[in-house]
């Protein structure tokens, strides 16, 4: 598998999973992994907001946009792919890339200042900011335009 396709996987099924985590929370009214919505709030946001549904339902679609328009920028769409118009999957993958580098540096603040006792601290530097170097590098390398194979000499 080439680079390009890993880094694309990589970082269309994280999408994917962030999608289906928001869905789940906003049709079940679930806190899981949390015993409340309080805990689940301070411990993913280090803050206290709605997981309700007008607020999941965008968020959900949102990344379920953004994975498949991931996936096609790293041609794992196959011939439904290459339909998409090649500039929307570009911005995508522009938009997850540069989203992702800021909530990476955001963590590093965070680290300075969250409470270090804080589940949302502890989630920030064992999780959070790692994944989201990860997804910002995996995007860096689908912005990076693709090389095309030369066209071999015709023999003669």
């Amino acid at each position: 598998m080439r680079v390009r396709s890993i880094a694309g996987a990589v970082v269309a099924s994280v999408l994917m999973l962030d999608g289906g985590l928001h869905t789940f929370w906003a049709v079940s009214g679930s806190p899981w992994p949390a015993h409340d919505h309080h805990a689940l709030s301070a411990g993913l946001l280090g803050t206290q907001v709605p997981f309700t549904p007008p607020v999941l339902v965008p968020l959900a679609v949102t990344l379920f946009g953004g994975a498949v328009l991931v996936a096609a920028r790293a041609g794992l769409l196959g011939a439904a792919g290459r339909r998409v118009p090649r500039w929307l999957p570009y911005l995508a993958t522009l938009a997850v890339t540069g989203g992702t580098a800021v909530r990476a540096v955001a963590g590093f603040g965070w680290l300075v200042t969250a409470d270090p006792a804080s589940t949302f601290f502890r989630l920030n530097l064992a999780v959070y900011t790692p994944l989201c170097l990860l997804l910002a590098a995996a995007g860096l390398v689908l912005l990076r335009r693709e090389h095309r194979d030369p066209v071999p000499a015709t023999p003669g």
